[in-house]
């Protein structure tokens, strides 16, 4: 089967919907900000590999993350990128990293807000990376507005080996009914592609929409139905979608803490190797604690979901990630991050179950507005059927300087 939304169109509407609203802030003066960071690395499996090849590796490494925006009343467009070099001393070779994003935000009305977001990412599969899907060097950071905890990306994909390649888009309009009611749509998809690994290049699409309704002055309902279509390239097997209707609420405990909660079904049906077709109902449901006060932010979320996967097919996939900032005093912050994923679901290659785990902590101190310095040690493991390779232990340590607009 083929997606009814293919990748390329939706990424281009999405690249064509961001640059569309960058019209109105264009007018407005941008905001630059360039962090530079730089320091050494220890890791003691950085490419997460098995059995003898499994060799601890030390790196000089150079990331720099600059961020471009423009805001007026009622739009803002940030143009952000990522680029991380690991020089490594023995063992291994060089390393880049690269990520690109544009997102930008349109108030149509006043009760209509239209999204756009598109974004390119290519890293070799490393434990670094998996950390830094979330962070940068200088530890996670949770945004003003609503924290939001970390949440692997493809659980089957960590402890492969190679470079992975990705193109991501979403378009959304939100739109107030009246005062109680709200509606949301949200379409978006991605294309993966893998190099040097037995990886299956795919690309996909979801649709989700969403219903709210302010049933109390801090609770509402949420109704919510979400569709995933894969495919995977050059061959059938595997392609499959998924469809996901969940009934939720949202319950403000407090001014800083908000508590949401949802369940739901997944029906998943794909394509066997022979033609056939595999049908499957799971549960599927997510839960999240997030506040945010004056120092110490934190939040907590789990979830299971149908979820593509970079072996073929699509499987229920269980998450959860909590992630947490204190700022100690106004120099010194401690911010923390802890994910886990797992995939058990019967996959082309056969019945495997697949998980992966990750936990980090940031020391960070602020010497002026300007230039601070960090120390983050982090763990990464990888659990595969029949051979997992050995985890990865890792210390980074250094600096980084913020060059552009303050604050």
């Amino acid at each position: 089967m083929r997606p009814a939304l293919p990748a390329r169109a939706l990424f281009a509407w999405a690249v064509a919907g961001a640059s569309a609203v960058t019209a109105v802030p264009a007018r407005s003066e941008p905001i630059t900000t360039i962090p530079i960071s730089s320091g050494l690395s220890v890791s003691s499996n950085p490419f997460l590999r098995e059995g003898a090849q499994a060799k601890s590796g030390q790196s000089v490494f150079l990331e720099a993350q600059p961020t471009i925006a423009w805001r007026t009343e009622t739009s803002d467009v940030t143009l952000d990128g990522q680029v991380r070099v690991d020089r490594f001393l023995k063992t291994y070779r060089d390393d880049l990293s690269v990520r690109i994003g544009l997102a930008a935000n349109q108030e149509v009305s006043e009760r209509t807000r239209v999204r756009a977001h598109a974004s390119a990412r290519s890293a070799r599969a490393n434990g670094a990376d998996v950390l830094l899907q979330n962070a940068g060097f200088g530890g996670p950071t949770i945004p003003s507005g609503s924290p939001e905890a970390p949440v692997l990306p493809d659980v089957s994909f960590g402890g492969l080996r190679g470079r992975t390649t990705t193109l991501e888009a979403e378009i959304g309009v939100n739109h107030a009914v009246d005062d109680y009611s709200a509606l949301s749509f949200d379409l978006g998809t991605s294309l993966n592609r893998y190099k040097d690994s037995n990886s299956r290049d795919s690309r996909a699409a979801n649709a989700n929409a969403t219903f709210q309704r302010r049933l109390s002055e801090r609770g509402s309902l949420d109704v919510s139905l979400e569709a995933v279509v894969v495919d995977y390239l050059g061959r059938r097997e595997g392609d499959g979608f998924a469809l996901s209707p969940t009934l939720g609420w949202q319950q403000r405990l407090s001014s800083q803490t908000t508590f949401t909660v949802a369940a739901g079904l997944s029906l998943t049906r794909i394509t066997e190797p022979l033609g056939t077709h595999d049908s499957t109902v799971s549960l599927a449901g997510r839960a999240s604690l997030c506040s945010r006060g004056s120092r110490f932010d934190y939040c907590g979320r789990i979830d299971r979901s149908a979820r593509p996967t970079s072996e073929g097919g699509l499987s229920s996939v269980l998450s959860a990630g909590v992630s947490g900032q204190f700022r100690l005093n106004r120099r010194d912050r401690i911010a923390m991050d802890a994910s886990y994923g797992r995939s058990s679901e019967a996959l082309l290659t056969g019945s495997r179950r697949t998980e992966l785990a990750q936990a980090s902590m940031t020391l960070s101190r602020e010497f002026d507005q300007r230039l601070s310095a960090f120390f983050t040690p982090s763990y990464t493991k990888s659990f595969r059927e029949p051979v997992s390779p050995k985890a990865n232990f890792a210390l980074r340590m250094g600096v980084r300087f913020r060059f552009g607009a303050i604050g």
